[in-house]
């Protein structure tokens, strides 16, 4: 029984391979970019916040709700002003807003129906107590569920294979199980818990983006390049570009260029600092409850 439960490990294992090469080309083997240069000069496309945070990076985080934030300044949905050392930021009810639009002023504000003006003083504390911290940490969880579900089936692919890796898996799992009912008690087999968990865990992480998708991500790291070696920025630029900046992780390098810079850079600290503390203190305050 040793022998020929060890083949059929030995099979198990060869096909084991094959799946992973087979995920890969499906599942995460990016398609050849129709777009071939290193720098490219121009704003690739109008895709907002959430959605460039998604072709970047496969999540939403910290930087894509400051750069929302920034999205929203840049149309005067939020206006800014400076009074007594601090910012004051005021939203003006408009629509449409999008789903993530509507939790990024809900955090902020409280309110989707009527003019309501906030300091960043007040944005700071917010996470003080523990209950601020829960609260702002469920509403933050909300608008990343709310934006990632409005953006994620238009730029990856569906995945390919989940019925072939779960069977596979429960494979494994059963000659596992024979190695131990049969008395043979082999380190090797008894390892495959290993391979077995980690084609779970790999199936789950990996993604492909689509054709169009994959020539878009490629022309945001041209445009990235392109700002990292541009020597001047204009002495007056939108928060549009900041936003841009944020999400491409070059803030201090345009900010350094421009003298308009303050707020900007306050309002990435504040929130910043504020979803630091959130994601912190929130989770504490989530499991006591």
């Amino acid at each position: 029984m040793w022998f020929i439960l060890s083949v059929l490990v030995l099979l198990w294992v060869v096909g084991y391979m094959f799946i992973l090469g087979y995920l890969y080309r499906k599942n995460s083997k990016p398609y050849v970019s129709s777009f071939l240069e290193t720098t490219y000069s121009k704003i690739p496309s109008s895709l907002n916040a959430s959605e460039i945070s998604v072709l970047l990076y496969k999540k939403i985080g910290t930087e894509a709700f400051i750069a929302g934030i920034l999205y929203l300044i840049d149309k005067q949905i939020i206006t800014v002003e400076q009074k007594e050392n601090t910012y004051f930021l005021t939203y003006h009810p408009t629509e449409p807003l999008s789903f993530s639009q509507k939790y990024m002023i809900t955090m902020l504000f409280d309110t989707l129906t009527s003019i309501k003006t906030v300091s960043l003083d007040t944005i700071s504390h917010r996470c003080d107590t523990s209950s601020g911290a829960t609260n702002f940490l469920l509403e933050y969880s909300s608008f990343q569920k709310a934006s990632y579900k409005e953006i994620r089936y238009r730029m990856y692919e569906d995945k390919k294979g989940y019925t072939l890796v779960t069977y596979y898996g429960y494979i494994g799992l059963f000659l596992l199980i024979l190695n131990f009912l049969l008395r043979i008690h082999s380190l090797p087999i008894y390892i495959l818990i290993i391979p077995v968990l980690f084609l779970k865990v790999y199936f789950l992480k990996i993604y492909k983006r689509t054709k169009a998708a994959n020539t878009e991500y490629f022309k945001w790291l041209g445009f990235k390049h392109y700002l990292m070696n541009k020597q001047e920025f204009p002495k007056e630029t939108t928060h549009t570009f900041y936003m841009y900046a944020t999400l491409l992780g070059i803030l201090d390098i345009v900010c350094k260029q421009n003298q308009d810079s303050h707020f900007v850079l306050e309002l990435h600290k504040t929130l910043s600092h504020s979803l630091r503390k959130a994601i912190w203190e929130g989770n504490r305050g989530i499991k006591k409850k």
